[in-house]
Formats: C-alpha cells, sequence, structure tokens
C-alpha cells in the first residue's frame, strides 16, 4: 500500500477537526464584553436606596462599589481596600460598629430607608454569592458593569468561603469568574459587600 492511500482517512479526519474547531460546538458560547451585553439586556439586580442593588433571585443587597470607597452621585469615590484577609474583617467589623454611614454620600447625606447603607449589616460575600453575580453570558470583566462601578479586573476579590486550611481563603476573579481557595490569607486584595435583605 502507498503513503498516498493511507494518508487520505488521517486527511478526512483532521480536516473534519479542523472544521468542526471553527464552526463551533453550539451556540451556547457568547464573545461579548459585559459593558456591551448590560447595555443591551436589562439586569436582574434593582436599585433600592442610592448605591445598593437587589438581587431578587437571591435576596441578597450588593454596594455597588468596593470595600473602602464611598458611592457618591452614581459613582465610586476613593480607591478600594486592598488589604490582607485579616484586615479585611477588621475593617468589616468596625464597618458594622460605625452604622456603615460612610459608605454612601447623598446630597443631604439622609436616608430613612429601611434599603440604606447604614441600617444593613455588610459582610464578604462567599464564593456561592459571588457566583450568582458571574454567572452571566459575557466576559472582561463577568459581572453586571452597569450595577458594580468599579471593578477591578486583574485582581482577586476575597471570599469568606474557608480555604483550604486556616493559612488560605477562597477568592474570586471577577474578570473571569474564576476561583479559588488556595490565595494566602497574607495576600492583599479587594472585596465587594453584601448584605440580606430586610
Amino acid at each position: 500500500m502507498s503513503n498516498r492511500t493511507n494518508r487520505g482517512p488521517r486527511t478526512w479526519f483532521a480536516t473534519t477537526l479542523t472544521v468542526g474547531a471553527l464552526l463551533g460546538c453550539g451556540d451556547e458560547a457568547v464573545d461579548i464584553t459585559c459593558s456591551k451585553y448590560f447595555a443591551d439586556t436589562p439586569t436582574r439586580l434593582t436599585e433600592k436606596a442610592p448605591g445598593i442593588v437587589h438581587d431578587a433571585a437571591t435576596n441578597l443587597l450588593w454596594f455597588q462599589c468596593n470595600l473602602g470607597q464611598t458611592y457618591v452621585d452614581g459613582t465610586c469615590v476613593g480607591q478600594p481596600l486592598n488589604v490582607d484577609f485579616d484586615a479585611t474583617l477588621a475593617t468589616l467589623d468596625a464597618l458594622s460598629q460605625d452604622g456603615a454611614a460612610s459608605l454612601v454620600e447623598t446630597k443631604n447625606n439622609q436616608s430613612d430607608n429601611q434599603w440604606a447603607a447604614s441600617e444593613l449589616t455588610w459582610r464578604m460575600p462567599t464564593e456561592g454569592e459571588y457566583d450568582s453575580l458571574t454567572d452571566v453570558p459575557c466576559h472582561s470583566p463577568k459581572i453586571d458593569v452597569t450595577s458594580f462601578l468599579d471593578v477591578r479586573t486583574d485582581t482577586y476579590y476575597w471570599s469568606s468561603s474557608q480555604g483550604r486550611n486556616d493559612s488560605y481563603a477562597c477568592a474570586t476573579r471577577l474578570n473571569d469568574g474564576l476561583r479559588t481557595c488556595q490565595t494566602k490569607k497574607t495576600s492583599v486584595n479587594p472585596t465587594l459587600l453584601v448584605a440580606s435583605a430586610p
């Protein structure tokens, strides 16, 4: 048998694989950025008070900025707190003791709304709660950018989920939804804030 005869099935197989790869496996993979996606698609998150959105699917409230920032008239002011795990927990404890008044600045600086940031008990999200945000058909970052105004794409975000041992914590990268429970607690990362709805 000549080499020419043996190449037929291999060439056909290689061609079939190449065509299959070019066509894709279906229409489940969407290549769209979240800024474009959420510009055209309504979000499931609804604003309940300045700086606070509600997720009806999970009944959670989310602060629209990172811990360390203040929500002022639709923008996040200041730098996200980018510290180690224990310092993040200490900041959250201090935040709950001062009534979280520093999170939102409004024109009249008053709110009798039950959804007001100062009336809620803020905490670090779990991995599952981050998953509920990153379960979207878009990317870069993989989160509703119309609701979360200053997402950092070059870092992981601290999670309250248990790490692989006492030296590690869990964290989620919001750029692509990748999560790990092998982040050393001495690393520095930001976090989002979440609270249970009243």
